[in-house]
């Protein structure tokens, strides 16, 4: 698309506490709490720490957190999933493949 701009940002908190006051130390792996079980406050989960190329598994992990407090034990399929390029949101002749239109026949 000529003229446009596009852009991607987002605000990764760690998990963790780390000595010294830069934060060097934190891990980047990523954490589902289970409020429920750690806290008392059911039906209540975060996610935090982890990094864009790890949303995939966080996404994994927090599902299948949720489904286990739920008694649901249906594997996750999200590996088995096609991921399209952040292309093919912006490409007219992929908006099929990105839910934006029918599949041309």
């Amino acid at each position: 698309m000529p003229g446009s701009t596009r852009a991607w940002s987002a605000v990764r908190p760690l998990a963790g506490r780390a000595e010294g006051a830069d934060g060097r130390g934190l891990s980047r792996d990523f954490t589902c709490i289970d409020h429920g079980a750690e806290d008392g406050v059911a039906g209540f989960l975060s996610v935090t720490g982890g990094k864009a190329t790890v949303l995939r598994a966080m996404a994994e992990k927090t599902v299948d957190t949720l489904c286990s407090i739920l008694g649901d034990e249906i594997p996750c399929t999200t590996a088995d999933a096609e991921l399209l390029p952040h292309r093919a949101f912006f490409n007219p002749s992929l908006a099929w493949k990105a839910g934006r239109e029918e599949h041309p026949d």
